[in-house]
């Protein structure tokens, strides 16, 4: 616990200094910078994986889980990154995600190598229409489907896992979360 004591304390000073607001504020926001402010640091720590959400929205002043979410989400939305829940960023548990428009390529390349019709290819990996139509269109298929598919082309499941959004490497730095979790941050969001 007190190492994250001490990342958000780092924390918290790094994003009030950016962003021009005393640290007392982050933890009870008055108006809508120092809300914006207290926003950056819950997504920052979040981001880092320094605790539970639960422990983060103590830290932070929130009253609940509920409150980190919703600063968090707001926060990723406003720099762009497409995020859901607060598990997608903790790094825990994180589902890896078929990517679906990789595997229509991949298999449109294996029907073409082929020579097929989205008949026979269905016919030859002894799947549906529909499922053949499915990966075509990026569709989701059931797992039973996918397996057939991903065999009978010849695709590595590997080839088409999702690799995770990278906007907040790109906006945090190479080394977010790791010691300097803002050194090269001063001033790179406007608050």
């Amino acid at each position: 616990m007190s190492g994250l004591v001490a990342t958000v304390r780092r924390t918290v000073e790094a994003v009030a200094r950016a962003c021009d607001v005393v640290p007392a504020a982050i933890r009870s926001p008055s108006n809508r910078r120092e809300r914006q402010a207290r926003n950056r640091a819950a997504y920052a720590l979040v981001r880092s994986g320094v605790g539970s959400a639960s422990e983060i929205a103590r830290a932070l002043g929130f009253a609940d889980r509920s409150g980190l979410r919703h600063a968090v989400l707001t926060h990723a939305r406003e720099i762009g990154e497409p995020v859901a829940r607060l598990e997608d960023l903790m790094g825990r548990g994180r589902p890896k995600r078929i990517d679906r428009t990789r595997l229509a390529f991949l298999f449109a390349a294996w029907v073409e190598r082929e020579g097929l019709n989205q008949v026979q290819a269905a016919d030859r990996l002894k799947v549906s229409r529909t499922v053949v139509r499915k990966v075509c269109d990026a569709q989701a298929l059931d797992d039973e489907s996918l397996v057939a598919v991903l065999t009978g082309a010849g695709v590595a499941l590997g080839d088409i896992i999702a690799v995770p959004a990278q906007a907040s490497r790109e906006f945090y730095g190479e080394h977010a979360g790791a010691g300097g979790l803002f050194s090269s941050l001063e001033g790179a969001v406007r608050c």
